[in-house]
């Protein structure tokens, strides 16, 4: 939210909270500051949460746009890694993009994020950091919107740092 990030972490600890996600905006956050923060409110940063826009869209078949897909994860591991987050949160796609682009079929789109998420879980992996795929709903994405899918994704990646993440909230 646009609340000021303390007030979160005095909210989630007055309700019995031992644990934050945050959202994988390692140009906006400070880690230091969050990890003061999660220090003195004894909590842990439990995954970070990838943002995936268009300009950060792992199925592209635009080169520089799919670069800086990955270097959004490269750079999110080396901030999950400071602030202790075990995993980062992934859409393979776009939030909000729910048709492949008019030029890519759903194969070309999904291979190519298959390829992308390697790239990055290889550095994650370096840093101790696994990627999570979670699939959401076919009103935010046409890709990765189910699990079954979201598995298929996962062993199609084959890498030790990449799993499934399902979140009931999206999937419905």
């Amino acid at each position: 939210g646009n609340e000021p990030i303390e007030n979160s972490f005095r909210r989630l600890k007055k309700y019995g909270y031992d644990g934050i996600e945050f959202a994988a905006e390692p140009d906006t956050l400070s880690a230091e500051e969050m990890t003061a923060l999660m220090k003195k409110y004894d909590m842990k940063c439990t995954s970070l949460c990838g943002i995936f826009s268009e300009e950060r869209d792992l199925s592209a078949s635009d080169d520089a746009i799919a670069q800086k897909a990955v270097q959004y994860l490269t750079d999110s591991a080396d901030w999950a890694a400071i602030v202790g987050a075990p995993y980062i949160i992934v859409v393979p796609s776009p939030v909000g993009r729910t048709a492949p682009p008019p030029d890519v079929t759903c194969r070309q789109a999904w291979d190519n994020a298959v390829k992308n998420v390697r790239t990055a879980a290889d550095y994650a992996q370096k840093k101790g950091v696994r990627l999570v795929i979670e699939a959401i709903n076919r009103y935010e994405t046409y890709l990765v919107n189910t699990i079954p899918k979201a598995y298929q994704f996962v062993q199609e990646v084959n890498h030790p740092a990449v799993g499934v993440m399902a979140d009931l909230f999206h999937m419905s």
